[in-house]
């Protein structure tokens, strides 16, 4: 990110968006991006990333997708959902696109990280495969 000034990759919890000042509503993707562009537009505080980024473990997998996709509604442009139990990465791009991707397939993300791409598999490294039970509580 920083060789290229692509922008910047926050994780929790020193990520916190408040998406909505009247309710309070206060949501925190395990990972997100935010690109240089919007961090010149708009302060901090006030930027949705292009970026957001859960991982399904831990308690409560379920909040954690709705997490994603209250992010996706409110102007996230790609959403990852990382499932470690069934070693899947689902992409969200928009509300209703989602692809889901497994084993070799490889992701690519051009529109945020031009020339970027990584096989499914790298993020399951096979300690993982021992593991599938639990989940690392960092990634949590």
């Amino acid at each position: 990110m920083e060789p290229r000034r692509l922008g910047h990759v926050l994780n929790s919890p020193s990520l916190q968006l408040v998406l909505n000042e009247d309710d309070y509503l206060t949501l925190t993707p395990n990972v997100a991006f935010v690109g240089h562009g919007q961090l010149d537009q708009h302060p901090f505080e006030d930027v949705i990333p292009e970026l957001a980024a859960v991982v399904l473990c831990g308690p409560e997998p379920s909040a954690k997708q709705t997490r994603l996709e209250i992010l996706m509604e409110y102007g996230v442009k790609v959403g990852l959902s990382l499932d470690p139990q069934l070693q899947t990465v689902a992409v969200y791009y928009g509300e209703d696109d989602r692809q889901i991707l497994q084993g070799q397939d490889t992701l690519r993300l051009h529109e945020l990280f031009p020339g970027w791409e990584v096989p499914i598999s790298e993020f399951w490294p096979p300690l993982a495969e021992t593991q599938s039970e639990s989940c690392n509580p960092e990634l949590a």
